[in-house]
């Protein structure tokens, strides 16, 4: 993209403040924050969406199938009140839990989390890519039980899973940029179609952005699921993906999608 700054940030925190304080004009995050963000200030927007699958619940010792498998036990969560965290929630109450009693929550930034669950003082994380393939290429006790698409998918019988990641921007500057926003929308879906014919292309053009192995790299993107959608498909989606986890969002929320396809 011309005239065009990407930054792959490793604190969320300071990447969100970046951007409400309009520093940063684009900024891929979980969508659930950008729907915080939106209750906040009607202006934010979101224009696309295209990771559905990045999510992966590792155990500490023995796999499991269900989280009826961890009760009275500990789950470390990373980011509270992000998708992973409104997922985990859906889930175990879901099997009659309650969430932070039946199975204890506890939050942490994904490598204190990944720290956690190495040492055992966790039983459980649902962790996102690459750091679930960085954590099973190491010898130890860390086990990989299932992911949150696939178990998703049980649940609302679709063969797409969740809405996870958001490109979220202001409403002046979607305003400005429709036609690179337009042109932003097709690199997304050609870097997309990209990935999963070639994936060892893809990593070749961003491995120097990550610090990992190809290796690595490789396994993250073959345990990844990339599904792009915006405008009134998306719309679509997320309310149907918020129907279905029990927080239906009212009808203003609507207004948050831009019409750029």
């Amino acid at each position: 993209m011309p005239n065009t700054s990407c930054v792959v940030f490793k604190n969320h925190s300071q990447a969100h403040q970046l951007f409400l304080n309009k520093e940063v004009d684009i900024l891929f995050t979980g969508l659930s924050v950008g729907l915080i963000f939106f209750e906040k200030n009607s202006q934010i927007r979101i224009l696309n969406s295209y990771v559905t699958g990045v999510t992966h619940l590792l155990t500490y010792g023995n796999k499991i199938s269900n989280f009826s498998q961890l009760k009275g036990k500990t789950i470390i969560v990373p980011f509270e009140n992000s998708p992973i965290d409104e997922l985990t929630r859906f889930f175990i109450e879901r099997e009659g839990l309650v969430y932070g009693k039946d199975i204890k929550v506890a939050y942490a930034l994904p490598n204190g989390a990944k720290a956690l669950l190495e040492t055992g003082k966790s039983q459980a994380a649902p962790l996102p890519e690459p750091l679930v393939s960085v954590l099973l290429s190491k010898p130890g006790p860390v086990t990989y039980s299932f992911s949150y698409y696939d178990y998703y998918n049980k649940i609302a019988q679709n063969a797409k899973g969740y809405p996870q990641v958001a490109a979220l921007l202001r409403a002046d500057f979607s305003g400005e940029k429709k036609e690179y926003l337009e042109k932003l929308n097709y690199e997304l879906r050609a870097a997309i179609q990209l990935t999963r014919e070639n994936p060892d292309e893809a990593v070749r053009l961003t491995i120097n952005q990550f610090g990992l192995s190809a290796e690595i790299m490789k396994k993250a993107l073959a345990r990844s699921v990339f599904h792009f959608n915006s405008s009134d498909s998306l719309a679509r989606e997320v309310y149907e993906y918020y129907r279905t986890i029990g927080k239906p969002l009212p009808e203003k929320t609507r207004e948050i999608f831009l019409a750029i396809p």
